[in-house]
C-alpha cells in the first residue's frame, strides 16, 4: 500500500483507533513534516504535502517511438526584436491587414520569420492556404523541421509524390494536381488520364476547378476531348478553360464565327460603320464549345447576350489584326454601332479576361468618359477593375482626381475605380485624394452624413500607401472644421495604421 493510500485509510477512519503506522510516522519525517505534534496535524500536514506532489510531480510518459533527428542549425538572419513585437501586434488582429506586407519586407531584407510565432502562422496557413506562398519562404530551416514534425502541417508542402496519385484520397490528389499546374503543367495531362476512367464526376469537376485556376496550352488536346463528355457540367467546365487559351482551337472557332458575323462597311464618302447579325441559329457545334443557349446578361437581348458572349472568348487585339485599325478606330465605330453596348461589353470581359492592358485602359477610359450618357450606365466594368493593374490604376485614378474639385459622389465613376480592388496607391494619388477631403471638409454647406464611401476608402489605403508619407499627411488637419468631429476617429485611425507600417518598415530593414 502505498504512503497516499494509507493517508486515506486514516483520514477514513479516524486517528482515534490507533497510533500511526512506524513507517508511515519515518517516512514523515523524512519529508520534513513535524512528528512531534499530534496525530491528527501530522495527517494533514503529510495530506497537504502529498496532494501538492501529485499535482506537480508526475513521472513523464516514457516515449516508445523513434526520437525526431534535431533541426539543423539556422543561418539566415531572425528578425529583430522589434519585427517579432510589430507581428505580435499583427497576429493579435490590432493590424491584420499588414500581415502580407510584413511577410513581403520579410523576403526583400532576407530574414525569417520568429520561431516562436511559427505554430500559429502554420495554423493560419492551414485555414488560408494563399498565405503559404509568402510564409513557406520565411520559415527557415526550424520551420522546415516543424513542418516534418507535423501530418497537417506537412501537407502545406510543394513535395509531392506522384506514385500516390492513383491511391490517394481527393484532397491529396488535388494537392498534387494544383502543385504540377503550378510547377510542370506539361505533365498534368499525362497524371489525369491514368485515373479519369474510373475518377467520380466529384473528383472530375474539382481537378477540372484546379486547371481553371492555371490555364495552359498544354491542356488543350485534353479539355477538347472533353467537350464531348456525356456530362454536361464537365462540357461546360472543359469549355470555360479552353475559353482562356488564346491558343486553343475553341478560341479560333469562335473568331472564325464572328468574323461571319461582324462586317466592317467602308464608305468612300463617310464613317465606316460595322455591320452586324446577331447569332440567331444555333448548332451543335457551338453548344459543344459552351454557348449557354439562355445566356442573359444585357437589355439588348437573348441574341444579344450571345453575340457579347461570344467576343468575350476571343482575344480583343485579333479585331485589330483582323481589320488592319487600331483599338481607338474600332472602338470609336464600334459607339456608332446600333449594337454598341454588345460590342463593347464583350470587349471589356476579352480584355480583362487576357489582360490586355492597352484595352482595358482603353476602355476603361471611355467608360469614364461616358458613364452619364445614355446607355452607358448599362456597361457591367466589374471585370476590368479587378484585373486591372496598380499601373493602369494609379494612372487613371490619377488623372480624373486631378481634374476632380470638391465633394466625389458615391455613384461616380471616379469613385467607383477608387473603392476598387486593393491596389497599391502612388504617392500623388494619395496626396490629391487627402487634398480632396480638406477641401470638401472645408466647403461650406457640408453634411456630415454624407462621405460614409471616403471612409471605406481610407480603411483600404491605410495599408495600400507609401507609410513613408505620414509626416505629410498628417500636417495641416484644422480641428476647427464643422465637420472634424465625424472625422476624427477615422483620421486618427489611418495616421495610427501609417506610423505602424512606417516603424514595421524600418525595424525590417537591414
Amino acid at each position: 500500500m502505498s504512503h497516499w493510500e494509507q493517508l486515506v485509510r486514516i483520514g477514513i477512519i479516524g486517528t482515534d483507533k490507533g497510533n500511526l503506522p512506524e513507517e508511515l510516522v519515518l517516512w514523515m519525517k523524512k519529508q520534513g513534516i513535524d512528528t512531534k505534534q499530534n496525530r491528527s496535524s501530522m495527517l494533514l500536514d503529510a495530506i497537504a504535502m502529498q496532494a501538492s506532489i501529485k499535482k506537480a510531480a508526475r513521472l513523464p510518459t516514457v516515449h516508445q517511438g523513434m526520437v525526431a533527428e534535431r533541426a539543423e542549425p539556422e543561418t539566415a538572419s531572425l528578425c529583430s526584436n522589434e519585427s517579432v513585437q510589430h507581428l505580435n501586434l499583427i497576429l493579435a488582429d490590432k493590424y491584420e491587414a499588414a500581415l502580407p506586407e510584413f511577410l513581403h519586407l520579410l523576403s526583400k531584407n532576407n530574414k525569417i520569420l520568429p520561431p516562436e510565432s511559427l505554430p500559429e502562422l502554420l495554423g493560419r496557413c492551414m485555414k488560408h492556404p494563399h498565405l503559404w506562398v509568402h510564409i513557406g519562404k520565411r520559415i527557415g530551416k526550424r520551420g522546415a523541421w516543424l513542418l516534418r514534425q507535423h501530418p497537417e502541417w506537412n501537407q502545406l508542402t510543394d513535395e509531392t509524390d506522384l506514385d500516390a496519385w492513383e491511391v490517394g484520397d481527393k484532397a491529396s490528389r488535388i494537392k498534387i494536381l494544383e502543385s504540377l499546374c503550378r510547377t510542370n503543367p506539361t505533365q498534368v495531362v499525362p497524371l489525369l488520364t491514368k485515373t479519369w476512367a474510373q475518377d467520380t464526376v466529384h473528383h472530375k469537376k474539382a481537378f477540372l476547378n484546379i486547371l481553371a485556376k492555371y490555364p495552359d496550352e498544354a491542356y488543350e488536346p485534353f479539355l477538347e476531348e472533353l467537350l464531348d463528355d456525356k456530362r454536361k457540367e464537365i462540357r461546360l467546365l472543359a469549355a470555360n478553360i479552353l475559353g482562356e487559351i488564346p491558343s486553343s482551337r475553341l478560341v479560333e472557332r469562335m473568331f472564325q464565327r464572328l468574323v461571319r458575323l461582324i462586317e466592317l462597311k467602308s464608305k468612300t464618302f463617310g464613317k465606316s460603320k460595322f455591320k452586324i447579325e446577331l447569332p440567331e441559329a444555333i448548332d451543335d457545334a457551338l453548344l459543344r464549345d459552351g454557348l449557354n443557349i439562355k445566356t442573359q446578361g444585357l437589355q439588348a437581348g437573348l441574341l444579344a447576350a450571345r453575340l457579347s458572349f461570344m467576343l468575350s472568348i476571343v482575344p480583343p487585339q485579333r479585331w485589330e489584326e483582323h481589320f488592319k485599325l487600331k483599338r481607338e478606330q474600332l472602338l470609336e465605330i464600334a459607339i456608332r454601332s446600333e449594337w454598341s453596348e454588345v460590342l463593347i461589353q464583350g470587349w471589356i470581359l476579352a480584355a480583362a479576361k487576357y489582360q490586355n492592358e492597352a484595352w482595358m485602359s482603353l476602355l476603361l477610359e471611355f467608360w469614364m468618359e461616358h458613364y452619364e450618357k445614355a446607355g452607358w450606365t448599362k456597361l457591367d466594368i466589374q471585370a476590368i477593375f479587378m484585373g486591372l493593374s496598380d499601373g493602369i490604376f494609379n494612372k487613371i485614378a490619377i488623372k480624373y482626381l486631378a481634374q476632380k474639385n470638391g465633394f466625389i459622389e458615391e455613384s461616380e465613376p471616379l469613385m467607383q475605380l477608387l473603392k476598387s480592388g486593393n491596389h497599391l496607391w502612388e504617392d500623388k494619388l494619395m496626396l490629391l485624394f487627402i487634398s480632396n477631403i480638406k477641401t470638401w471638409l472645408s466647403a461650406q454647406g457640408s453634411r456630415y452624413w454624407s462621405g460614409w464611401h471616403y471612409k471605406g476608402i481610407l480603411n483600404k489605403v491605410a495599408y495600400t500607401c507609401n507609410p513613408n508619407l505620414y509626416d505629410i499627411l498628417w500636417r495641416d488637419w484644422s480641428q476647427s472644421q464643422t465637420l472634424w468631429q465625424g472625422w476624427e476617429k477615422q483620421m486618427t485611425e489611418l495616421f495610427d495604421v501609417l506610423k505602424f507600417r512606417k516603424e514595421m518598415l524600418e525595424s525590417l530593414k537591414d
